[in-house]
């Protein structure tokens, strides 16, 4: 069997300034950062992530949550001084919050959808060259199979928060490249040729 993924647009996400990113979203240049850019909704366990943010809150004044993404109103957040919600960024403003990130958070559900989709977030975060921290599901755990630290159990927030201040304490980027549009095309002209040839 033959899989064909997800690309990265590789001229949008890659290395950026975070003094830069944070400057141009207003976010304080001090802080530490957590957050995430996408699907904010219950079967992604987005709820995870703001659970865990505030049990690490609640002894570091220091920490932020930002985030942007459509929501689907199952969370509240509540009016927490350090959350700050983006809402519906263009494509081109994504890149810009993922580079104000100390550590990017990918949530997930252990479930159909979250054992089998493919980790484009996760990508995305890792051709910006930031920390992670990712449910260990599917092609995730897999992908971090060798960065243990940047893995939580799906639904454990206590391991959740354990490896965010792990990530901001030491933190650890995984040297993993991510696929582009262009290689992904290369794949599936690849697959398509082999089928062709086949039958």
């Amino acid at each position: 069997m033959d899989v064909v993924v997800n690309g990265i647009r590789k001229d949008l996400f890659h290395a950026r300034d975070r003094s830069l990113a944070r400057a141009s979203l207003g976010l304080p240049q001090e802080a530490r950062i957590i957050g995430t850019a996408g699907a904010l909704t219950a079967d992604r366990g987005i709820s995870d992530l703001f659970d865990a943010f505030k049990r690490l809150a609640e002894t570091d004044d220091g920490l932020w949550l930002a985030h942007a993404g459509p929501t689907d109103g199952s969370f509240n957040p509540g009016q927490h001084p350090r959350i700050v919600d983006f809402g519906m960024l263009a494509q081109q403003g994504v890149p810009e919050l993922l580079a104000a990130l100390d550590v990017g958070v990918v949530c997930n559900r252990d479930s159909a959808f979250g054992r089998y989709c493919f980790p484009l977030k996760l990508h995305e975060m890792l051709a910006m060259r930031i920390p992670v921290v990712a449910a260990a599901l599917g092609d995730v755990g897999s992908l971090l199979e060798s960065h243990q630290r940047s893995l939580y159990v799906p639904g454990d927030v206590a391991m959740l928060a354990e490896r965010i201040g792990m990530q901001l304490s030491a933190p650890s980027i995984a040297d993993i490249a991510s696929p582009s549009w262009h290689e992904c095309a290369v794949d599936l002209r690849r697959t398509l040729e082999r089928a062709r040839a086949t039958y």
